[in-house]
């Protein structure tokens, strides 16, 4: 229907130019072929902004990008620098060395913390060997020959592993000799003992004589053959006799007492030293495990002052080219561009554009290194599309990061096939949509027509 009206109206305008130009009434045939011709073109033209779809494209920059990404190599501690086995543009594969630093404190503290780590072991094999002994001991046993068996502790032949047997067979020898000590007090307690129990045994033997000489004084004494002084020396001297034992049975019980607490303290020699040794121990296990730690850290750092390659690729950027020079922990140092990976580009879009990409479209890439006019564009498909916008250079203006696959990993063009190299920029037109050419015509006029409605 609009298109009759236009047609409608073109015909209305070709009759009021033919009767402004007829003025005299005659007809000319030039103009009529001129109007008619211009109509024609007119109406060719609008019938083709009608029929005619043109791509609507988001215009953004693009730089292609290894699909590995490009490895940094950092300095994970600072240091100087003592070697630099690279340079840019050089080929390297996977492990293989590219710059030292110093080692040497992590190295020199590592020693000191592994010869601490021995040490503190030969000294955990001397208690674990001390209290193998305390064991035979309590048990009734004995150090063989007066000494322990230190073989364990002389596996080596240094200094200090002879200083910890000297320190085991000093300490055994220490423990031995109070615990003898205990003994001989133990066996001064228990001849003391015998001899209470001797003496006892005699004022018995002593005590059953007297009472019978005190029964026959008493019989005497009543049948008035014998005085009654008589009697009572008789009397006294049983009586002396009974004192004397009851003393030494109260000696006896006071020896058995001390015996006792001797007990006591031979037991607690034995559970003091096997207490203050396994102390000992818990001590020297906990630091051991914090030196474990402490020597994984400092293994990791030795070994971070050795750089090499995080994968198979080519140099670039070295930013260090002095030896003794100083980096700081986390400083780039150079780029490994991957070699064989495969490409994508990396794209940016203004955020006025973000609300029309999708993945799976298809965009245009024009190549700053092989301009379109010579060597023509290549075709790539959008894969993803950033959740959140990064503001572009500072310049308070904000855009979102796009990612596209290359439909060929090479440019196609007339003289040939153009290869691809990462870094590799230029402008990208990410086919949104399509829209009639006569909308654009439109635009303006139904844009002012909106306007206008719109004022006060």
């Amino acid at each position: 229907m609009f298109l009759k009206a236009e047609i409608k109206s073109s015909t209305l305008l070709q009759e009021k130019i033919m009767r402004l130009f007829d003025t005299s009434g005659a007809a000319s045939p030039t103009l009529h072929l001129t109007v008619l011709i211009s109509t024609t073109i007119f109406i060719v033209t609008l019938i083709a902004a009608c029929l005619l779809r043109v791509e609507v494209t988001a215009r953004g920059t693009v730089r292609l990008v290894p699909l590995d990404r490009v490895q940094v190599v950092q300095a994970e501690y600072p240091g100087s620098i003592t070697g630099i086995l690279v340079r840019d543009g050089v080929s390297v594969s996977k492990g293989e060395l590219l710059l030292t630093l110093d080692a040497t404190p992590a190295e020199t503290k590592l020693l000191t913390l592994v010869e601490e780590e021995a040490r503190l072991k030969r000294e955990n094999v001397r208690f674990a060997a001390f209290l193998s002994e305390l064991v035979v001991l309590r048990d009734g046993g004995d150090i063989r020959n007066g000494k322990a068996d230190t073989s364990s502790t002389r596996a080596g032949e240094d200094a200090d592993e002879a200083m910890q047997a000297r320190l085991l067979e000093a300490e055994l020898k220490d423990f031995a000799d109070g615990l003898a000590a205990a003994d001989a007090r133990l066996e001064v307690n228990r001849k003391a003992m015998e001899v209470l129990q001797g003496r006892i045994a005699q004022a018995d033997t002593a005590l059953a004589v007297q009472e019978e000489r005190l029964q026959a004084a008493e019989k005497l004494m009543k049948r008035g053959i014998s005085s009654r002084e008589a009697y009572l020396k008789v009397r006294a001297a049983y009586d002396d006799i009974r004192s004397a034992r009851d003393v030494l049975k109260r000696e006896i019980a006071k020896t058995a007492a001390e015996a006792s607490v001797l007990d006591a303290e031979r037991a607690g020699l034995f559970s003091a030293n096997y207490n203050r040794f396994m102390q000992k121990r818990d001590g020297i296990d906990a630091r051991l495990a914090a030196l474990r730690q402490e020597r994984r850290a400092l293994e990791e750092r030795v070994a971070a002052t050795q750089l090499r390659a995080p994968v198979s690729g080519t140099v670039e950027q070295l930013s260090v080219t002095t030896v003794g020079g100083v980096v700081q922990a986390g400083q780039d140092l150079m780029r490994v561009v991957p070699n064989d990976s495969q490409l994508e580009f990396e794209a940016l879009f203004s955020n006025e554009d973000s609300g029309f990409l999708e993945a799976g479209q298809k965009a245009r890439i024009r190549l700053d290194a092989y301009p379109a006019e010579r060597f023509g564009a290549m075709m790539a498909t959008i894969t993803d599309i950033a959740s959140d916008s990064i503001e572009v250079g500072g310049s308070g203006r904000w855009g979102f990061v796009v990612r596209l696959k290359p439909e060929g990993d090479a440019l196609q063009s007339p003289t040939g096939r153009l290869a691809l190299r990462p870094g590799m920029t230029g402008s990208v037109d990410a086919i949104t949509g399509d829209r009639r050419l006569i909308s654009y015509f439109l635009a303006p006029i139904t844009a002012q027509f909106s306007q206008s409605l719109g004022e006060r």
